[in-house]
């Protein structure tokens, strides 16, 4: 039985690997054309922009890809009489399917732990690069309110940065305007640089503008004063802010699950933050579904079934399922279209489609006519 397993599952990873790479060198290249007056001149930057590039149309490709690799295992199966011969020395649907089936899961979930990584960056890296800001990258004029739950109540502030470089944890042309309990102006704070160290924002050298309690003619009606440092904006770190005060949602997997919750804490809408968890975590495992579907239809032998069609078939059935997802979860991303519906439930009923499949007879192939 291992021996059977290692087969299968040698051929199908190394389909995968092809199939993957192929399709993401078509990408890369395609869209090499379509940009290249765009690239920069520097060698060194066109390589990282490739590298990039094909980061990003793997993550776009990746569950396609494990499907193909099904289609093309199952295929050789057929075609060299290895599946007749499996089925003849009594092996079951399941014990052929679930070297193939249990691969891809284990791939998936390696492919959705590769987000906590900076792999999820890619398409933001390569960007940057056309962009001309690859070396210094850098956000503008971001705008926010920011709320703190003290003793006496809850302090408000709106905060503004001129420049926001998120690699270098450092922020440029601060100001803060604090309200009271009332929404009134109470202080205005001031100063020309921030860097995030110890999970804040600490802004340097920075000056207090604050409103007098009593205005009294010929008396000051502000009061200034001076301060080494001054901290806010806890948990909010620079990737944080940079992609949703800039509408890149773009997330490592841990940055995401903290720029939800901080949101969450804030009263901010966080659809799209959910919408990009899902598209995560959930998206890529439709593909094991698929691939039990397909092996529904599974031809014996191709003496009794046209395999050609069986590929035909299946590779279209493939294409229909990952096309629709992927535009269902670009309507959610826009607003037009709750995840829930766009992604959830087709993914239940992929699976139980799928488990409706396993249970419903002990052989699962169906010669295609």
């Amino acid at each position: 039985d291992m021996a059977k397993n290692i087969y299968i599952i040698k051929y199908y990873i190394r389909y995968f690997l092809v199939v993957l790479t192929g399709l993401s060198l078509f990408f890369v290249i395609m869209d090499f054309v379509q940009n290249a007056k765009e690239l920069p001149s520097s060698v060194n930057l066109q390589i990282l922009y490739f590298y990039y590039k094909t980061l990003y149309a793997t993550s776009i490709l990746f569950p396609i890809s494990l499907i193909f690799a099904a289609i093309l295992t199952l295929s050789k199966l057929i075609k060299d009489n290895s599946l007749i011969a499996l089925y003849s020395v009594g092996y079951s649907d399941r014990s052929i399917l679930s070297p193939i089936f249990f691969t891809s899961i284990t791939i998936t979930l390696i492919f959705i732990f590769s987000y906590t990584t900076n792999f999820a960056y890619s398409k933001s890296m390569a960007n940057e690069i056309i962009k001309g800001n690859a070396l210094n990258q850098n956000s503008k004029n971001l705008f926010f309110k920011y709320e703190v739950v003290e003793s006496s109540g809850v302090e408000t502030y709106y905060i503004f940065f001129s420049k926001l470089y998120s690699l270098q944890s450092l922020a440029e042309g601060i100001r803060l305007f604090k309200l009271d309990l009332n929404g009134n102006l109470v202080e205005v704070i001031r100063a020309t640089h921030a860097f995030y160290e110890n999970s804040k924002w600490v802004i340097h050298s920075a000056r207090f503008i604050e409103s007098s309690n009593s205005i009294e003619l010929n008396k000051k009606a502000v009061n200034i004063r001076d301060a080494e440092q001054f901290f806010v904006l806890e948990g909010f770190k620079p990737e944080i802010l940079d992609r949703i005060y800039e509408s890149e949602m773009d997330f490592n997997l841990i940055d995401l699950i903290e720029a939800m919750k901080l949101m969450a804490s804030q009263g901010f809408n966080i659809d799209k933050l959910t919408v990009s968890l899902y598209n995560i975590i959930f998206y890529p495992l439709f593909a094991p579904f698929v691939i039990i579907l397909i092996f529904s239809r599974l031809p014996i032998s191709q003496r009794f079934s046209n395999i050609n069609l069986f590929i035909f078939g299946a590779v279209i059935l493939s294409l229909l399922v990952w096309g629709t997802l992927f535009a269902l979860i670009k309507l959610s991303f826009s607003g037009n279209l709750l995840i829930e519906i766009a992604l959830l439930i087709p993914m239940l009923l992929l699976a139980f489609g799928a488990l409706i499949v396993v249970h419903s007879s002990e052989k699962l192939s169906r010669p295609i006519k």
